[in-house]
């Protein structure tokens, strides 16, 4: 399987596994694919519910997701502004860094009696800095990054650079804000231990770029826990709290978690032991609402699937 002309990946990705480097098998292709058009294709009054049956699911989720994080950062086009920042009211909470430099700041805005400076109370940083005062003009505001969420640890901000790597290896101009800015481009629902114990000691590359862990590819942090991530992992057996542009529900027990999830697209990944009667029910009723695909989403389509791989895929419109 080959990825289509619109996806932008020029370079073959490969796995390292267990020393071996191996180029990614086409059914881990079609999930990559799979979530970056889950994540494209954000619709007006509609949404996609899409559904892969596969031999097997052991990788597909994290697969999947890694598609949605390369459609997520292709479709960026700008994170917190001068303007935004400006606009935020006295006691928002602000999260800032300095590129290339570890120090990683938290603090709060104050009453702004300037419309040309934003004056911030530190509350955790560099230990000199604690309680300072810091003035962001717009010219100063350009040389931080910064978020509206808190950011992540020194190994958290180890792989926001590993995931940039990545996707410039792949030939992704990658805006350094996106990873920076605030909201995960998915989430997916499944096993937490499950899911990391299938990518541990995997890890990605693509063209001239290292080898980075599966794991910092992917920006990916629990629900728990509300630092900067691109990726949040929830269980299947705890009420769903979280909105994200694609909902991942990987497996049965996922499966049962979908009346809850009331905005973005759904991508549900199955074993073929796992299809069921429920399941061949709800595609039935989805075939009977749905609507028309648009002819731009079916250019998106690859030229050919593997053939271990089943697809349905619907537009639903919102009720």
């Amino acid at each position: 399987m080959d990825f289509p002309e619109s996806m932008g990946i020029r370079h073959q990705i490969f796995l390292l596994d267990d020393g071996r480097r191996l180029p990614i098998p086409a059914w881990a292709k079609a999930e990559i694919w799979l979530g970056w058009w889950c994540r494209k294709w954000q619709l007006d009054n509609a949404r996609l519910l899409t559904v892969a049956v596969l031999p097997a699911r052991d990788l597909a989720a994290a697969f999947a997701a890694l598609g949605c994080l390369l459609a997520g950062s292709q479709q960026f086009t700008c994170g917190l502004t001068w303007e935004d920042l400006r606009n935020l009211p006295a006691g928002s909470a602000i999260f800032w860094g300095i590129p290339n430099e570890r120090a990683r700041y938290e603090g709060v805005i104050l009453e702004n009696q300037s419309d040309d400076l934003v004056p911030v109370r530190i509350r955790k940083g560099r230990r000199r800095d604690v309680n300072a005062v810091w003035y962001f003009s717009k010219q100063r505001f350009a040389q931080y990054l910064f978020s509206q969420e808190c950011l992540p640890t020194q190994r958290g901000m180890f792989a926001i650079g590993s995931a940039q790597s990545f996707q410039q290896g792949l030939g992704l101009k990658t805006d350094p804000r996106w990873l920076w800015t605030a909201g995960a481009e998915a989430c997916v629902v499944t096993s937490q231990a499950r899911f990391a114990t299938a990518i541990d000691n995997l890890g990605l590359t693509a063209g001239d770029s290292p080898f980075s862990d599966f794991h910092d590819v992917l920006c990916m942090s629990s629900s728990k826990d509300r630092s900067l991530a691109k990726l949040r992992i929830t269980s299947p057996h705890k009420p769903i709290d979280l909105a994200a542009p694609v909902s991942i529900l990987d497996g049965k027990n996922a499966f049962d978690q979908i009346r809850e999830i009331n905005t973005g697209n759904i991508l549900i990944l199955l074993d073929r032991g796992e299809y069921s009667p429920e399941i061949h029910n709800l595609l039935l009723e989805a075939q009977n609402a749905a609507r028309h695909p648009s002819c731009e989403m079916l250019k998106d389509l690859p030229a050919r699937f593997p053939p271990s791989v089943e697809l349905a895929a619907f537009v639903l419109p919102d009720e």
